[in-house]
């Protein structure tokens, strides 16, 4: 069976999403705890934001980084 086989049935979804959103074990759930502990990407801060109650916090890491690199002269 072909990569593409089951796309028809995955809304359009690509194998990373399905892979991240149905797909847990040891490993994975590690290294999911770490990304939201860290926020590094974009799922990892919606659920952060999501389950802290902050609301944009991608706005708000822009904003204390723009603070930094005045500060420091980045």
């Amino acid at each position: 069976m072909g990569d593409g086989a089951l796309s028809p049935f995955l809304g359009g979804y690509d194998r990373v999403f399905f892979e991240r959103m149905f797909s847990l074990d040891y490993p994975r759930l590690n290294e999911g705890g770490r990304e939201l502990l860290e926020a590094r990407d974009d799922a990892g801060q919606i659920l952060f934001s999501a389950g802290t109650g902050i609301a944009g916090l991608r706005k708000h890491l822009d904003s204390i980084e723009a603070k930094l690199d005045g500060l420091w002269g980045a």
